[in-house]
């Protein structure tokens, strides 16, 4: 039971550390490649503002998923630590 606590423990830690990553990439994506939307653009650099607007969108919630599992896997780890095997 001990190995099963430390295994969840560091999966659930690995994936906050990753989600920020890709949260973090994310940001550094939209700013250096959406940057801030055009005033009355012609279409084409609205097609490719969109573009990459969507491509760091995907990447705010990849990386926001990821920190929810996280979250969720310490919450078991929790669960798994208040239910203690009793000795006979």
């Amino acid at each position: 039971m001990l190995k099963t606590k430390r295994v969840i423990s560091l999966i659930a830690l690995g994936c906050l550390i990753l989600g920020c990553v890709i949260v973090a990439f994310g940001f550094f994506y939209d700013v250096t490649f959406a940057g801030i939307p055009y005033q009355d653009p012609p279409p084409e650099l609205l097609a490719q503002y969109n573009f990459h607007a969507r491509a760091a969108g995907y990447f705010y919630t990849g990386g926001s998923w990821m920190m929810v599992f996280g979250i969720i896997l310490f919450v078991i780890r929790l669960i798994l630590n208040r239910f203690k095997p009793t000795a006979a």
